[in-house]
This record gives C-alpha cells, sequence and structure tokens, in this order.
C-alpha cells in the first residue's frame, strides 16, 4: 500500500505539472493573437485545466499524511476564511456564472499555486523559462513579418493574413505589438519575462550562456522601452531599485521590505477610495484641483476608481463577487446619471472614398504605426508606405470596420470644469477598475479584502521563495504592475498567476538557478 501511495503521489505530481504548463500557456495566450482566433478554445481550455488541478490537488490532500493535512490547513487558514469570504458573495449577490468563474479562479489562484504542488526546479527550469520563451518569440515575430512584407512587395494577401489572424488592424495596436492583443500587454509581458531572466541567471552560465543573456537583455529592454506601457516600465524600476537595496542589506529583509511596499500599497488604495468619498459630492463633470492632478497622473484611472466607487458605494461591505457585476454598476451609474453626454454615431464607409484618407484617420492609425517602426528599422521607408496606401489600400475590409464611435455630444456644454471628452470614452468603455487592489476591494468589499491583505501578507512573509537567488524581482513587478492594472486575484490574467508562482517556490535546493533542465527527472517530481 505505501508503494501504491508513493506512486499515486508521484502521478499526481506529473499531471500537475503538466495542468499548470498547459495553464501558464492558455493565460499567456489569450493575451495574444492566439486568443484572437482560438479565444472559445483557449476559454474551454483554461476551465478544464483548472478543473484537473483542483481534482489533482484533493486527490494529494486526501492521500497525504495526517501530519502533512494540519501543516497545511494551519498555513493556510487565511486563504481559506479569504474563500469563506468570496463565498459570501453568493448570498450577498446571488448565485450567478460570473461569481463562480470569479470563486473558480481565486481558488486556483490562492489554494492550488503553492509549494504544497509544485517546486522550485519545475517552476522556475519550465515555466519562468517557457514564460520567457514565449515572449521572445512574439518580440522576434514583427521583424520577420516587416521583412516578409518587404521582401513579398506589400503583398495584399498577406496584409489581409495579417489583419485576419494579428491584432494589426486594430487602433490600439503598433508594430511591435501587433501580436498580442494590445501594447500594454505586450510591455506587461516583455517587462516580467525580462525580470524572470534576471531571477534565473547563474554565475554557472557557460560564456557563450553570458553572452546570450545579455543579448536577450538588450533586445527586451528595446522592446519593453517601444511598447511606451509606463505601467511596466515604472515596475521594473521598482523591482530593479528593490534588488539595489536588498543586495546592500545581504537579503536579510527581502520578506519584510516587500511586505512594507505590498502594506504601502493598499494603504494608497484606501486613501484613494477615502478621498473619492469624501469628494463624491464634485461627481464626475466638476472634479476639484486635486483630483484633477491625481485623474491626469494616474491616466484617468482616478476617474474609473470614483466612477465605480460611487456607483456600488451601498455595496461596499461584501461587494459585487465579480468584475463583470462590478464594470455593469458603474456602466448603469453612468447611463443613468450621465446619458445626456453620449451620442453614439455609428460611421459606414462602403460609400466614401477610401483615397480621400482625412475622412480615415484612425483608419489608416494601424498601418501607419506600422510603417512607423519599419522605415525606423531602415525595412521600408516612409515614402514606401505611402505607395503601398495608393496601391493596395484595403479599405473597410482591411481593419473590419465600420464600427461604433462614441462622441461627445456636441450641443453639451465641455467647459474647463468638465471631464473632457477622452475621459468619459475611457470610462465607458474600459473593462476594470485598472487597479488589482481596488478590483479585490469592489469584488469582496471591505471584509474580504481585510482578509485578502493579511492573506497576501503571510504568503510573502512565510515564503521560502526569497532565500536564494532573485525570485523576489517577479513579486515586487506583479505587486506594482498590479496597482496600474486590474490583474490580481480576481481576473483571468497571467501576472497573478506568475505571482504566485513566484511565492511558491521553495528553498529545498541549495542553489536552483544552476539547476540544468536535463537534471530534472520526470518533470521535477517532487519529493514529500
Amino acid at each position: 500500500m505505501p508503494l501504491n501511495k508513493e506512486i499515486l503521489n508521484k502521478n499526481i505530481r506529473l499531471v500537475s505539472n503538466v495542468m499548470i504548463f498547459m495553464y501558464m500557456f492558455l493565460f499567456l495566450s489569450n493575451n495574444s493573437f492566439l486568443g484572437k482566433n482560438f479565444q472559445s478554445l483557449i476559454h474551454w481550455g483554461e476551465a478544464g485545466t483548472g478543473f484537473i488541478l483542483i481534482c489533482c490537488f484533493i486527490l494529494k490532500f486526501i492521500i497525504d499524511s495526517k501530519e502533512n493535512k494540519i501543516s497545511f490547513l494551519k498555513s493556510n487558514i487565511l486563504v481559506i476564511l479569504f474563500l469563506v469570504c468570496t463565498g459570501l458573495t453568493f448570498v450577498y449577490n446571488g448565485l450567478t456564472y460570473s461569481i463562480i468563474r470569479t470563486i473558480f479562479v481565486v481558488t486556483i489562484y490562492i489554494l492550488i499555486i503553492n509549494d504544497y504542488m509544485f517546486n522550485a526546479k519545475f517552476i522556475k527550469n519550465v515555466l519562468l523559462k517557457g514564460l520567457i520563451y514565449f515572449n521572445l518569440i512574439l518580440n522576434i515575430l514583427p521583424f520577420v513579418v516587416s521583412t516578409i512584407i518587404k521582401i513579398s512587395d506589400y503583398n495584399p494577401t498577406f496584409l489581409r493574413l495579417l489583419d485576419k489572424y494579428t491584432y494589426i488592424g486594430s487602433a490600439k495596436a503598433s508594430a511591435y505589438s501587433c501580436f498580442y492583443s494590445n501594447p500594454n500587454t505586450m510591455g506587461i509581458v516583455t517587462g516580467l519575462a525580462l525580470l524572470a531572466s534576471f531571477a534565473l541567471y547563474s554565475k554557472n552560465y557557460e560564456k557563450y550562456q553570458k553572452v546570450l543573456f545579455f543579448v536577450y537583455v538588450f533586445f527586451t529592454s528595446y522592446i519593453l522601452m517601444a511598447s511606451n506601457c509606463r505601467s511596466a516600465l515604472l515596475s521594473v524600476i521598482v523591482a530593479l531599485l528593490s534588488y539595489v537595496v536588498i543586495t546592500l542589506l545581504k537579503n536579510k529583509y527581502a520578506k519584510q521590505l516587500i511586505a512594507l511596499g505590498f502594506l504601502v500599497i493598499t494603504i494608497i488604495c484606501i486613501a484613494i477610495v477615502g478621498f473619492a468619498n469624501n469628494n463624491k459630492d464634485t461627481g464626475l463633470e466638476h472634479f476639484s484641483n486635486t483630483e484633477k492632478s491625481i485623474d491626469k497622473i494616474s491616466s484617468h484611472r482616478y476617474s474609473i476608481w470614483k466612477s465605480t466607487y460611487i456607483a456600488q458605494q451601498d455595496m461596499m461591505l461584501l461587494g459585487k463577487g465579480s468584475l463583470k457585476h462590478v464594470v455593469e454598476d458603474r456602466d448603469k451609474y453612468l447611463e443613468k446619471n450621465f446619458g445626456d453626454y453620449y451620442t453614439i454615431e455609428k460611421f459606414e464607409y462602403d460609400n466614401e472614398d477610401p483615397k480621400d484618407l482625412s475622412k480615415f484617420d484612425f483608419l489608416s492609425m494601424a498601418f501607419y504605426k506600422f510603417e512607423h517602426f519599419v522605415s525606423n528599422n531602415n525595412f521600408m521607408s516612409l515614402y514606401d508606405l505611402r505607395v503601398v496606401m495608393d496601391k493596395y489600400y484595403l479599405g473597410t475590409t482591411f481593419l473590419g470596420y465600420p464600427r461604433e464611435e462614441i462622441k461627445l455630444d456636441k450641443g453639451k456644454d465641455n467647459d474647463s470644469s468638465t471631464v473632457d471628452k477622452t475621459l468619459f470614452i475611457d470610462i465607458v468603455r474600459e473593462l476594470d477598475s485598472h487597479n488589482g487592489y481596488l478590483s479585490v476591494l469592489f469584488c469582496f468589499g471591505y471584509i474580504g479584502f481585510a482578509v485578502f491583505v493579511a492573506m497576501m501578507l503571510r504568503k510573502i512573509l512565510t515564503t521560502k521563495a526569497f532565500s536564494k537567488g532573485r525570485n523576489y524581482l517577479i513579486v515586487v513587478y506583479c505587486l506594482v504592475i498590479n496597482f496600474f492594472e486590474s490583474a490580481l486575484i480576481v481576473d483571468r490574467f497571467f501576472i497573478c498567476l506568475f505571482l504566485m508562482l513566484a511565492l511558491a517556490i521553495d528553498s529545498e535546493v541549495n542553489d536552483v538557478n544552476a539547476i540544468e533542465l536535463e537534471d530534472c527527472e520526470g518533470l521535477y517530481l517532487h519529493k514529500n
């Protein structure tokens, strides 16, 4: 019987490793050109993979020893309490698919992804390297594509294929990011991959490996800068500064410093909500000077946060249960109170002259951005691109229009004290709170948020991840980026996945940075 239990445990570990790798790949793919073409398949794959991970966890827990069970429950008491808080949203908001999905994802993030299921070797040599290779391929592809465009003499069939299978036709796309859903996503993945490479770097690298590492760092840094993703750039800078400080302190206070940083961020988020509450009488039309400054610094995120808070201020004890419901509440509030400020116009271009580019400013935006990239890199000239636009202009078919545009009603007074057009459009169109901490607060209320903060502080202070190497770089990056993106716990986004993986790294190996892939047997089966 003991032998059978040991074999079963190894099989569970093997299946779990395969599933978490698939989970990582699916989460990354969903934010790439693969998500555009296989979104339904990816979503069902995520659900199936997550379900198998939960089953593996339950089976492992059942066959585990009594001592290990008790130890796991004691170390995860706050995690279980947080899951209870998320369950209370059923009672508060009713049973909905969106809430079920949120709790499903949260359970995998905070209960399944830990050193009880995975170990340092597998996380570092498979998952982190998988992230680096995935991002590197998608960062190189635009250069390959631009070369093909020139060699093929800007073949319209190839351009149509680009539009169909990539995001080159999106108004948000840039030449560098056409294989990602938008430039910010590309910047976030690239920044994370860059820091993962620093975390994996080993003094035991051969000379050629060190050369390749520095070439990779240079190229990836260039792409990160080109993405113009300010949140990713700032997060990388903060992570590197943390490296300097922690190195000077000889890693003695890494956990404490990161926990303090996390606490400071959450206090700022609480202060934002408190400030919005104190200024709710100004609404969204007449910001105070301080509000205007905060809104400008945050790229209009404050407007999103304030409107979301006002919309659900009477439901903040337990929250709305999911980001979908949070956004629905905010949109209903805006439609009810600011509906007169909007008109929705449909633009039909079928009867327009495609040669008159003055009427197609946003229609040619993606091509213009691609032009800017390839011309700056000597792949084609500005003149060449203009010839392409004249010769192979693909009109509405290429960029997928007509589409709906939301514009501020020209009949309304739009003086300096009124929120500007861009701000209004951003509020209406945003899909989330653009702040992972506030998303948790809006989804699970004050009670759930308090337990969440305590849970994360415990995870940070008790992790073994910081005792060796530079794994904390990934954690710091994820914690900072979550102040700008709704990517923590409640959303299907890869950032939280890698945050939990980084915290799950244990220190059972003396020098995990020096471990090579071929030295690990059977996808790094963990010894229990």
